[in-house]
């Protein structure tokens, strides 16, 4: 689904460099810092013409992590154990304390304000 144009003309005025808002990463565990740059016009060439572009240029920061493991557990907390009495081990993911990753991107305004802006979390 696109936004609609007067969508776009009613919230292109927010976006502008230093806007900082928190999105749910990937599976919605946790929560990562997105500070827009930079917004500008670029112009672009194709097989068209000449055409003009706003683009939307933001660092997503999150947080590191390394992977571990953890015993797998029933519904009732017990851990769950092979017929050999070993546990049965899950993989997982967990933040480092204090430590951060800044990814760098740009998105068109319109695909910005569609899947970045618009699912910010608002408190």
């Amino acid at each position: 689904m696109t936004i609609s144009a007067l969508e776009l003309l009613e919230k292109r005025d927010i976006i502008q460099s230093g806007l900082e808002f928190r999105i749910h990463n990937y599976n919605k565990t946790r929560t990562n810092l997105l500070r827009v740059l930079q917004v500008s016009t670029i112009n672009k060439t194709s097989c068209w013409g000449e055409y003009q572009e706003d683009r939307v240029w933001y660092d997503l920061i999150f947080p590191e992590t390394q992977r571990s493991y953890v015993p797998a557990k029933n519904e009732d907390g017990t851990i769950i154990k092979r017929k050999d009495g070993s546990e049965i081990m899950l993989e997982t993911w967990a933040p480092i304390p204090g430590k951060f990753k800044t990814e760098r991107n740009s998105l068109r305004l319109d695909c910005f304000i569609e899947y970045k802006f618009n699912k910010r979390i608002q408190h």
